[in-house]
């Protein structure tokens, strides 16, 4: 004996939607870029930072140029993840009725809410860089060296 069916036909007026009509107007490759660039570009920078810091107070150096190039290729790298998550935002904003907080409060409509988490975490990492970047600038990078004046 088999369970009875429940809903509409597919094809018909009253059956469901699919859950992410606009999957096709963004690719799953720019989708991961959207989500994963900017906190991985945050944890490179972060462990790169660390060691060269590291290994150079060390040996009595002052790695403060070569840190600061790694931070500007981390924020470069997390504002481009933000560049896909907008633009994947803008392609699929309209999937479902609602605006940016319904995507977040019902989660209707996978590839837009993909891809406004993309926004919010690029935006979340590249805050981190910058605020990482910004204790390089003002402070002094290996203790019992001076500073920057």
């Amino acid at each position: 004996m088999s369970a009875p069916r429940t809903g509409a036909a597919p094809g018909s007026a009253d059956a469901p939607s699919h859950p992410a009509p606009h999957r096709a107007r963004v690719s799953t490759l720019h989708l991961l870029v959207a989500l994963f660039l900017a906190p991985a570009a945050f944890a490179v920078q972060l462990l790169a930072a660390y060691v060269i810091a590291s290994r150079t107070c060390s040996q009595g150096g002052s790695p403060q140029v070569l840190l600061l190039l790694i931070h500007a290729a981390a924020a470069l790298a997390a504002g481009i993840g933000f560049g896909f998550a907008l633009a994947s935002w803008r392609r699929t904003r309209n999937e479902k009725p609602g605006d940016a907080g319904e995507a977040i409060d019902r989660g209707d409509g996978r590839t837009r809410f993909l891809a406004l988490c993309g926004l919010y975490g690029s935006v979340v990492f590249l805050i981190a860089v910058l605020v990482d970047a910004s204790a390089v600038v003002f402070l002094g990078i290996c203790p019992g060296l001076p500073g920057p004046s």
